[in-house]
């Protein structure tokens, strides 16, 4: 049963109270090679397609295990959680998301990886589209979202600049 709770923005504590998940998360910690770790995360994937840190988890033990993951790995994730935070909040992101709410941090770090892989194939304005989002729901930035702006606001100075 999934019981949705607005509060600040967006809640759902069926989503990211860690205890709900907490044996799925030992048994992919704890596996033994990579094969088994992408088994396990794309089984979780499939089981509970709206816990973003399983995309995030398995893009992470690609690179991790040949140097490169597919960009879709996390676009996958990006893309549902945006559409589920418009479904809740009428058509629209929410104006505000806390951070210090544990369920909305996995949210934060979906965007947050969306943006930096956009700024992997030098999608950089893109990028800061995100960013900007994020420090918008919460301004006091705990993902440090203001840094990889910076970073990329740089970039785009310097492209200009050629």
């Amino acid at each position: 049963m999934q019981t949705i709770i607005k509060n600040d923005g967006y809640r759902d504590p069926l989503y990211w109270t860690y205890e709900n998940l907490q044996e799925v998360f030992d048994g992919i910690y704890n596996s033994k090679s990579y094969a088994e770790k992408i088994s396990l995360l794309e089984k979780a994937i499939e089981k509970y397609p709206h816990c973003y840190d399983f995309y995030i988890a398995l893009f992470e033990t690609y690179m991790n295990r040949d140097g490169k993951a597919d960009m879709n790995i996390i676009e996958k994730g990006y893309t549902l959680a945006i559409d589920r935070l418009k479904k809740e909040n009428d058509g629209k992101l929410p104006d505000v998301m806390n951070w210090y709410f544990l369920e909305n941090r996995h949210i934060h770090r979906i965007i947050y990886n969306y943006a930096e892989c956009l700024v992997e194939i030098k999608e950089y304005k893109r990028s800061n589209r995100l960013l900007n989002i994020l420090l918008k729901m919460h301004p006091s930035d705990n993902i440090g979202a203001r840094f990889l702006r910076e970073e990329n606001l740089q970039k785009i100075r310097d492209m200009k600049a050629r």
